[in-house]
C-alpha cells in the first residue's frame, strides 16, 4: 500500500502514532490505494496496536476506501494475545469490512498461545459467515504446539467449506 505517495512523515504524540503520506514536496497527499491522507495508529502500555484510524489532510476522520470503515480495534488479553478484531464506521458503530466481509473477529487461544478458534461476527455481534463461507475456524495442536489440523464451521456450529480454498 505504501508505494502510492513518495514519502511518508511520523509524527509522535503519546501513544499514538501519526503517519501522513506526504509528496516530494512535503505536502500531504491522498494515498491513491487507501484512499486516505494520514493514520492515527494508537500503541498501549505493552507496545500491542489497539487502534487505527483514519484521516484527511485536515483531521477529519474519513473512511479507508481499502474496507470501507473508519477504525480498527484489538483487544489482547493478559498474554498479550489478540483476542478481538473489529471495524467501524465514522460514527463508532460496528460496520463489516467490504473485503472480509465481518465486523468482528474472535480469537481463542491455549495455555501454549495457540489460537483455537476464530470466529466471526456482524455489525450486530452475531455469528456469520466470513467472505470465505464459513462462520469459525478451529484448529488442533500436537504435543509439542505444532498445528496439526485447520476445519472450517457454519453458523450452526456444522462442518462447511472453505470457499476460497475449496476444503472443509
Amino acid at each position: 500500500f505504501h508505494n502510492e505517495c513518495n514519502a511518508f512523515r511520523w509524527k509522535y504524540k503519546d501513544n499514538v502514532m501519526i503517519e501522513e503520506y506526504i509528496d516530494a514536496y512535503g505536502n500531504m497527499m491522498t494515498n491513491k490505494v487507501l484512499g486516505i491522507v494520514a493514520t492515527h495508529c494508537e500503541i498501549d502500555g505493552n507496545g500491542n496496536r489497539v487502534r487505527v484510524a483514519y484521516y484527511d489532510s485536515v483531521g477529519n476522520p474519513m473512511v479507508c476506501d481499502g474496507g470501507k470503515f473508519a477504525e480498527v480495534r484489538w483487544n489482547f488479553d493478559a498474554r498479550g494475545n489478540n483476542t478481538e478484531e473489529s471495524y467501524y464506521g465514522l460514527n463508532g458503530e460496528l460496520v463489516c469490512h467490504s473485503l472480509f466481509q465481518y465486523a468482528v473477529r474472535l480469537m481463542r487461544y491455549d495455555k501454549r498461545g495457540n489460537v483455537q478458534t476464530q470466529i466471526y461476527l456482524n455489525a450486530e455481534r452475531r455469528r456469520m459467515a466470513c467472505s470465505d463461507g464459513y462462520a469459525e475456524i478451529r484448529f488442533k495442536y500436537d504435543e509439542k504446539g505444532h498445528q496439526i489440523e485447520e476445519s472450517y464451521w457454519d453458523v450452526d456450529g456444522a462442518s462447511t467449506l472453505n470457499t476460497r480454498l475449496g476444503v472443509a
